[in-house]
C-alpha cells in the first residue's frame, strides 16, 4: 500500500511505512508554514521579518521550526485570555 502526500504532511518514508509511525515534520518552508496557519505568504514573511516567528537559514533556503508556528499560537491565546 502507498501512502499518499497530504496537503499537511509529506509522504512517509520506508521507514515509517514498514513501523507504521507517521511523524510530522520538524520544520516548515515559509509556503507551507503560511499553510499551517491559514494565512498567506506575504502575512507569515511580515511575522518572520518582524521576530514574531523564529527561522532559520538552511543553506539559501528558510525553515521555521514546528515549536515556532505552536508558540506564536499559544502566544495568541494568551494575548486573548489577558483581553478578557
Amino acid at each position: 500500500m502507498r501512502s499518499t502526500p497530504s496537503p499537511t504532511h509529506p509522504p512517509l518514508n520506508r521507514e515509517q511505512r514498514r513501523h507504521g509511525v507517521p511523524t510530522a515534520p520538524l520544520a516548515y518552508s515559509p509556503a507551507e508554514a503560511a499553510q499551517q496557519l491559514g494565512i498567506c505568504r506575504a502575512s507569515l514573511y511580515k511575522l518572520l521579518t518582524d521576530g514574531t516567528i523564529p527561522s532559520v537559514k538552511i543553506g539559501r533556503s528558510r525553515r521555521i521550526r514546528a515549536e515556532a508556528l505552536t508558540g506564536y499560537l499559544d502566544s495568541l491565546e494568551a494575548d486573548l485570555g489577558q483581553a478578557s
